[in-house]
């Protein structure tokens, strides 16, 4: 909503700002003006596409809404595939598919490591997993540093933060 020229912005926006100024809470915890809407940026990935999306996400350089067929797009639907349906339904098929390029690349994964898996024609090894990143950030809980704990015991794979401390060591 912020980035909208304030003709453009809902009244009940200034509003709300105005209320959360004035609640009396300590400025660090107030946490500003309400978002409401979100302008998707062109240099970044999309946000995830949910059913509400052509009422949350502002186009990237237009003053205004996603369209359907914009939400299509970002979630790798060909053009020419018909969604049937009102206007919501068909967002909330959008917001809900798997991006159809997502399911080809998970499809052609696991054909291949099934394929490599088959020597004469009967399976010869269990699945298994081959990596784990449950987190971007540098820093983890003391329960998620014990879930990344069994989850490597188990499974012996490298998590990024343990893959970044054998680079050290090896340094």
């Amino acid at each position: 909503m912020k980035d909208l020229p304030v003709d453009l912005q809902h009244e009940s926006y200034q509003r709300r700002a105005n209320r959360r100024v004035k609640d009396g809470m300590p400025t660090e915890r107030r946490g500003g003006a309400p978002s409401g809407l979100r302008r998707l940026r062109p240099d970044e990935p999309s946000k995830a596409i949910t059913g509400a999306a052509t009422n949350e996400f502002l186009h990237p350089s237009l003053n205004g809404f996603l369209t359907i067929r914009e939400c299509a797009r970002l979630q790798t639907f060909p053009d020419e595939f018909d969604f049937l349906g009102t206007k919501s339904e068909q967002a909330l098929l959008i917001g809900n598919a798997v991006p159809p390029l997502l399911a080809e690349a998970f499809g052609q994964t696991a054909l291949s490591d099934y394929q490599a898996s088959l020597i004469n024609g009967s399976l010869t090894t269990r699945g298994k997993l081959l990596s784990f990143s449950p987190t971007l950030s540098t820093g983890m809980s003391p329960i998620l540093r014990e879930t990344v704990h069994q989850v490597t015991k188990r499974y012996g794979v490298s998590t990024r933060e343990e893959i970044g401390t054998q680079l050290t060591l090896h340094a």
